[in-house]
């Protein structure tokens, strides 16, 4: 196990701060969503265009990291799935449950002229399991990457135990050849590509689980560049080297894709259609190299907020887009400018959110539900990091020790 990597770290948090830029402007974009302002503000499609792409790959990426890392720490992949069951799917039931439910309201009211009140809707609609309008309820909502997250993290750990001791090794070697020149950068377009184009014409590019194979063509490879990534250090090596290409191949994927959008906003034929998806396909896997290019070169490093941001983005997640859409909600009703609109949505979004966290932190055996792992009791006399009685061992018996530690399987260094 290597130590960690603050880069990673940051590209989560930053991911996140993204997320929260992405769903405030989802209010003034046109087109549909939850919750709209009377009037679009059309510039703001162009930034969001060239974002879209790569955000959420990019969480993928930091997932698949995070995965293996996770199961070096596991006892056995068994305790491993069990582990992160808990730690995915308890959030996702809490959320569906309970934090859910008042953005869809608000969605139904706004789109479908739903008349009753919240609490109506809680108790009698929210669990019917059926369609109302245009919205299947229970729903999800934002909280669908923790289904497409979990699915893949069982995937992969089923690979695992049918592949084997062979697999390692064929992983290794794998990862080998992707190290060669600029493989890392065009070999998985070369691949993914045709793929990503033939689903266009083939199935429909809507979201759920079970039949979005666009979505799984999107997320499974920045998935398992993350969980190689892990097990191979050497890799962040090849990702420096293809930061120069990458950055080039993103400049212009984006400007094609702009030009594409500009041009051809309806995508009426094939071409255009195949055209524009090709491009945000270059521009996500390009930008994901870049960024976990400058995270390694200049993001790899500690500050004091990092720990605390890092532990808030779940709790912010969960509880981010129920605030934002509910505070919309209220200040579009009070008719204020659209920087006055937006900079109140954001500022309550983050304050209401951040509350959240604290209360999940303060939350003790509710803590799983929110987002949060459980704290652990240290014994009586314990400190962080040593055992009970560690403070007053000389030091000198304690480097012993960790020599003799060393010596009995010198891998351990």
């Amino acid at each position: 196990m290597s130590s960690r990597h603050y880069g990673l770290d940051w590209l989560r948090i930053g991911a996140f701060s993204l997320l929260l830029l992405q769903h405030t402007a989802m209010l003034f974009v046109p087109g549909t969503w939850l919750i709209k302002v009377p009037h679009p503000v059309e510039a703001l499609v162009w930034p969001m265009l060239v974002v879209q792409p790569w955000r959420m790959p990019l969480l993928f990426v930091v997932s698949g990291y995070a995965t293996l890392r996770l199961i070096e720490r596991s006892p056995d992949l068994g305790a491993f799935m069990v582990t992160r069951s808990v730690r995915l799917l308890l959030p996702l039931l809490f959320g569906v449950a309970l934090i859910t439910p008042p953005q869809l309201w608000v969605a139904m009211v706004e789109l479908q002229g739903y008349r009753h009140d919240l609490a109506y809707f809680w108790v009698h609609d929210w669990f019917r399991f059926t369609r109302i309008g245009k919205f299947d309820l229970p729903s999800l909502g934002h909280l669908w990457f923790l289904t497409y997250l979990w699915t893949y993290t069982a995937a992969m750990t089923a690979v695992l135990v049918l592949g084997g001791a062979g697999l390692g090794k064929r992983l290794a070697a794998f990862v080998s050849f992707l190290q060669g020149g600029s493989r890392l950068l065009w070999l998985p377009l070369v691949i993914l590509l045709p793929l990503r184009l033939s689903l266009l014409f083939t199935v429909p590019e809507e979201s759920g689980l079970l039949h979005d194979w666009v979505s799984d063509v999107n997320f499974v490879p920045p998935f398992l560049l993350g969980f190689l990534l892990a097990g191979h250090p050497g890799l962040w090596r090849t990702i420096r080297s293809v930061a120069a290409p990458a950055a080039i191949a993103a400049a212009i994927a984006a400007c094609a894709l702009l030009f594409i959008e500009y041009r051809f906003p309806q995508g009426h034929t094939h071409l255009v259609q195949a055209a524009d998806r090709a491009c945000q396909f270059v521009l996500a896997w390009s930008m994901i190299l870049l960024l976990l290019a400058a995270a390694d070169l200049y993001g790899n490093r500690d500050h004091p907020l990092r720990g605390r941001l890092n532990d808030a983005v779940f709790p912010l997640y969960i509880a981010h887009q129920t605030v934002l859409v509910l505070a919309a909600w209220w200040l579009i009703r009070q008719s204020p400018g659209y920087w006055a609109l937006g900079g109140g949505v954001l500022l309550v979004t983050c304050a209401g959110s951040w509350l959240f966290y604290e209360i999940a932190r303060r939350s003790g055996m509710l803590r799983p539900f929110l987002g949060l792992a459980p704290r652990i009791a240290r014994p009586a006399g314990r400190k962080a990091g040593g055992y009970p009685g560690a403070a007053l061992e000389p030091k000198a018996n304690i480097a012993a020790r960790y020599r003799a530690w060393i010596a009995r399987d010198p891998s351990r260094t």
